[in-house]
C-alpha cells in the first residue's frame, strides 16, 4: 500500500510538472513573433532608347517570398533623344522582374506586379507624367529567381501589347549590374 499511493503521488508530480510545463513552453512559442528576414535595395531608371524614357529612384524589400516595391519618385516623357516623335501616349505602367540570360544576350520578364492604368497623352517633348509612392507586391519570388535579375517598368502605350520596357539599376553603382547579386 505504501508503495502504490507513493507511485501515485510521483506519477501526480511528475504529471502536473509535465502540463505546466507544457502550457508554459505553448504561452511563450503563441507570443513569439516570426522574424522576417527583408533585405532593402535601392535602385533608380535611367533614361534608355525608347520612344519613352522614364527616370526615378526607389527600393525594393526582398522578403523570402514575395518583392515589394516602391518607386519613391519618377516622371516618364518622349525621350528627348527622337526628333521624329512629337506626340506619344501611355496607357499603363507595370513593375516587373527581368532576368539577364548570358546565351541570348539579352534580359526577358520573369514575373510582373500589377498593371497602373495611368493614361496620359504626352502633347509634347515638354510634357511629362510625374509619379511617387507608387507601391507594387510581386509575389511567389524566392531569392534563387533572383540571379541576374532587375527591376523593370514597362510602359504600354495603349490596351494591346505594344510596349517599351526600362530597366533599373542599383543606385550605388555607376555601371549596367544587377540588383539581386547577393
Amino acid at each position: 500500500m505504501i508503495i502504490k499511493k507513493s507511485t501515485f503521488r510521483t506519477k501526480g508530480i511528475f504529471l502536473s510538472v509535465f502540463i505546466i510545463t507544457s502550457c508554459l513552453l505553448m504561452i511563450d512559442c503563441s507570443s513569439a513573433k516570426p522574424s522576417v528576414q527583408k533585405k532593402r535595395i535601392e535602385f533608380e531608371f535611367i533614361p534608355n532608347g525608347f520612344q519613352l524614357a522614364t527616370t526615378g529612384h526607389g527600393f525594393v524589400d526582398v522578403y523570402p517570398d514575395k518583392l515589394e516595391i516602391q518607386i519613391t519618385k519618377g516622371e516618364i516623357r518622349i525621350n528627348p533623344i527622337h526628333n521624329r516623335f512629337k506626340t506619344s501616349s501611355a496607357y499603363a505602367i507595370q513593375i516587373g522582374i527581368s532576368r539577364y540570360f548570358p546565351g541570348d544576350k539579352s534580359f526577358d520578364i520573369i514575373a510582373t506586379g500589377e498593371k497602373l492604368i495611368i493614361n496620359k497623352i504626352f502633347e509634347s517633348k515638354e510634357d511629362f507624367y510625374a509619379f511617387s509612392n507608387l507601391k507594387f507586391t510581386i509575389p511567389n519570388i524566392k531569392k534563387e529567381d533572383l540571379k541576374n535579375s532587375r527591376i523593370t517598368l514597362t510602359i504600354y502605350r495603349d490596351k494591346t501589347p505594344n510596349s517599351s520596357t526600362n530597366y533599373a539599376h542599383s543606385s550605388d553603382e555607376n555601371i549596367i549590374s544587377t540588383l539581386f547579386d547577393f
